[in-house]
C-alpha cells in the first residue's frame, strides 16, 4: 500500500512538471500575440502624451511582433509619405520621429 501511494505521488509530480514545461513553451511561442492588446494601449498612450498636438492627424497601422520587440508604423492621415515607427521592447518605447 505504501509503494502504491509513493508511485501515485511521483506520477503527480511528473504530470505537474510536464504541465509547467508545456505552459512555458506555449507562452514563449504565443506570448507576442497574447500581450498585443496591452502593447497597443501603451502605444496609444505614448502617442497621446508625446504627440498630443498632432495626435488627431496620426493613424497607427498593424502592430507586428518579431522575436523580442513590437513595431508599429504611424502614418499621417493627410500625407501617407510622412510616417515613423514606434518600437516597444523591454518595457521601453522608442520611436524614429524626426
Amino acid at each position: 500500500m505504501k509503494n502504491q501511494k509513493q508511485l501515485s505521488f511521483l506520477r503527480n509530480i511528473f504530470v505537474f512538471f510536464v504541465v509547467i514545461i508545456f505552459t512555458i513553451i506555449i507562452i514563449n511561442e504565443k506570448g507576442g500575440e497574447i500581450f498585443l492588446p496591452k502593447v497597443q494601449k501603451k502605444f496609444n498612450n505614448y502617442l497621446k502624451t508625446n504627440y498630443s498636438t498632432i495626435n488627431n492627424s496620426l493613424k497607427m497601422n498593424n502592430i507586428t511582433y518579431k522575436n523580442t520587440y513590437y513595431k508599429a508604423k504611424i502614418v499621417s492621415k493627410e500625407n501617407t509619405n510622412l510616417y515613423f515607427y514606434v518600437y516597444y521592447s523591454n518595457h521601453q518605447i522608442e520611436d524614429t520621429y524626426q
